[in-house]
């Protein structure tokens, strides 16, 4: 993961403006039962670059892709496998999170 980190570091350098952070789908021994799998990668990534940050693999809850930007592990989700299955997935997920209270008129995940 360092050789990740320094890569990121000089992405920024460049001029990038934000990363997605994946791994090819075998690349690393993940357990693809948790959600957000690669969460953590996204994470150190963050820890080393001052870009956005894109969580990605498994996010299938909005309740899990709210957590994880609202604690500031990632800065934004990709959901796209969730879409796939479900492409009312984020009318769905902006719904839930403001039935439980979590999201405002206008509030979607930090909008102004």
């Amino acid at each position: 993961m360092n050789e990740g980190r320094v890569l990121a570091q000089r992405l920024e350098a460049a001029g990038v403006n934000v990363i997605d952070v994946s791994v090819g789908f075998r690349a690393l021994p993940m357990d693809r039962s948790k959600e957000g799998h690669y969460v953590p990668l996204g994470e150190q990534i963050k820890q080393a670059v001052r870009l956005p940050v894109i969580g990605v693999r498994g996010i299938r809850t909005p309740q899990f892709a709210y957590r994880i930007v609202r604690e500031g592990r990632v800065d934004l989700v990709a959901v796209g496998r969730a879409i796939l299955a479900d492409p009312d997935w984020p009318v769905k997920a902006k719904e839930k999170l403001m039935i439980a209270g979590n999201l405002r008129t206008r509030d979607s995940l930090g909008a102004p």
